[in-house]
């Protein structure tokens, strides 16, 4: 072999012992990050759907007292009617809670 070449045969390991090191450095800093954005896309994604079911029982609550069950998304939504006030939940925890102040009921 010529001496040109016997110089250079750790360069390859080296380098790409580097490439990777500086791959797996940017994969560690980016990737909890990238997680942390999806759960919280997630969750986002559970309250704005408890407000569409919260706004559509609202829009067509007839004064009565009650449980009402909705499926959305794969996800089932509880909602808890008293003379004062809804409250939608999920398996997880309570969502969203509106007290009514007033209403005026359409005959």
């Amino acid at each position: 072999m010529s001496k040109k070449f016997k110089q250079q045969d750790g360069f390859v390991l080296i380098e790409s012992l580097s490439a990777l090191s500086i791959i797996t450095l940017a994969l560690v800093l980016i990737l909890p990050l990238v997680i942390t954005l999806y759960q919280t896309r997630e969750q986002k994604k559970v309250d704005v759907e408890s407000y569409r079911v919260l706004y559509d029982y609202t829009s067509e609550w007839n004064g009565d007292v009650r449980r009402h069950e909705a499926v959305r998304m794969n996800e089932t939504f509880y909602i808890y009617s008293d003379e004062r006030s809804h409250r939608v939940e999920n398996s997880q925890a309570v969502i969203e809670k509106v007290e009514l102040i007033s209403y005026e009921l359409e005959e």
